[in-house]
């Protein structure tokens, strides 16, 4: 029976090749070391050189309580049921849909503006904050804390100070996050600074005004409903039906 010859010469130039390659990282084996320290102690450096982030995050659910005009709209719900008439219906859009709508908009981050001392300072320029003073640092080159100026260098039209939309871009970008979960509906936000007082401050005014605007929302189109009913029974036909009311 004829055997197959072995070609063992691919294996043996493998095996040389390995010992070859160990030879020259031991003969290196200084540089290597060297290498390896210097990019050991840069990233080290680069690490401890970058600032701190404190990152504060709530967790919103949907309201259950019912209000005054909610209770109303239970009451007359099945009259208005018995006598034909429905309720204008918004498409599904619940409270989740609702809140996120509110982050996304810019007028928010407008508001938010508006009730956030320094706001846009923290937004855009912080870049640093001291533990022991509490005090958020700022880069120098875009906004000068001692003289409360901005003085970035930009090109016309813009100017020294960042516009609502550079804000906005930045605060939705990198410092604002949500996450929302499908099944419960619930949202978290997060929100993340240099500074855990100012992300706590943010997320605190973030929370009661989405609460706000959400409750002055369901107020309004339970006013509409409201008035919508009234306007309904009062020109339905059904006499009987106004009678038990």
């Amino acid at each position: 029976m004829l055997k197959p010859e072995v070609n063992n010469t691919q294996s043996d130039e493998s095996y040389i090749s390995l010992i070859e390659f160990f030879s020259i990282i031991w003969e290196k084996k200084l540089l290597v070391l060297i290498v390896t320290a210097i990019f050991s102690v840069g990233s080290v450096f680069l690490s401890l050189s970058l600032p701190n982030y404190y990152k504060s995050s709530a967790l919103l659910t949907q309201n259950e309580d019912i209000s005054q005009s909610d209770s109303l709209l239970s009451q007359y719900g099945g009259i208005a049921s018995m006598a034909g008439i429905n309720f204008p219906s918004e498409g599904g859009f619940n409270s989740t849909d609702y809140a996120v709508a509110i982050l996304e908009s810019r007028n928010f981050t407008e508001n938010l503006k508006s009730k956030i001392p320094n706001f846009s300072e923290i937004v855009f320029a912080s870049n640093g904050f001291n533990p022991l003073t509490q005090e958020i640092y700022y880069d120098e080159d875009i906004y000068d804390n001692v003289k409360k100026k901005w003085v970035r260098k930009v090109k016309p039209p813009k100017s020294s100070e960042p516009s609502i939309l550079e804000l906005n871009k930045i605060f939705k970008r990198d410092i604002l996050s949500y996450y929302i979960d499908q099944e419960t509906g619930y949202i978290t936000i997060s929100i993340e600074l240099v500074s855990p007082n100012a992300a706590y401050d943010f997320l605190t005014v973030i929370i009661n005004e989405v609460n706000e605007i959400s409750r002055s929302n369901d107020l309004i189109e339970n006013e509409k409903n409201l008035l919508f009913l009234a306007d309904e029974l009062n020109s339905t036909s059904k006499i009987p039906v106004q009678d038990s009311v």
